[in-house]
């Protein structure tokens, strides 16, 4: 179908990994880290290059920063190949944030589901929270008051409702 590559899908994830090439050494990426990056002493007095997360306000490692596009990039499919290589490349250092790894998870897991920010920091939460042994599950629940499911999706379920409780009580 297109040489060696033998799908649509194939296309597109080929396609797809060599955007994220380019983005790797985008000059507007760049810009953002060098501009707001600034040196912290760890714990043996070695300074160390951080950056500070637009989301949560905490100083991580540079490794451990991404770069957000502020305008959702979208999904890449051969109609709307344009736009999406648009989005993606054609940016300026004012349209990109800086997120940890956990805070850029919850923003794209949001924009993928079309969800609130506040539901997917949820979902990524239970979501750990499955990949627990049952065994910590049911100890987690019981430590918190709730008569442990006996099945994972029950388990679930319940995470899912205690933690919404949860925020809600310190919300309101």
């Amino acid at each position: 179908m297109y040489g060696w590559i033998k799908s649509e899908a194939q296309l597109l994830n080929w396609l797809r990994s060599q955007f994220r090439r380019v983005w790797n050494t985008h000059p507007s990426k760049l810009t953002v880290l060098q501009d707001r990056r600034f040196l912290k002493a760890n714990n043996t007095g070695r300074r160390i290059w951080h950056c500070k997360c637009e989301k949560c306000g905490k100083d991580f490692k540079m490794t451990d920063i991404e770069v957000n596009h502020k305008v959702t990039v979208g999904k890449l499919t051969v109609e709307n190949l344009g736009e999406f290589v648009s989005n993606m490349l054609i940016v300026r250092p004012d349209e990109l944030e800086l997120l940890c790894k956990t805070c850029h998870g919850i923003i794209t897991y949001s924009e993928k589901y079309n969800m609130s920010v506040e539901d997917a920091e949820i979902e990524k939460r239970v979501i750990a929270f499955t990949k627990v042994s049952a065994d910590k599950q049911k100890a987690a629940l019981v430590k918190v008051g709730i008569e442990p499911g006996k099945t994972a999706g029950i388990r679930r379920a319940q995470a899912r409702e205690y933690m919404k409780v949860k925020k809600e009580n310190r919300n309101g």
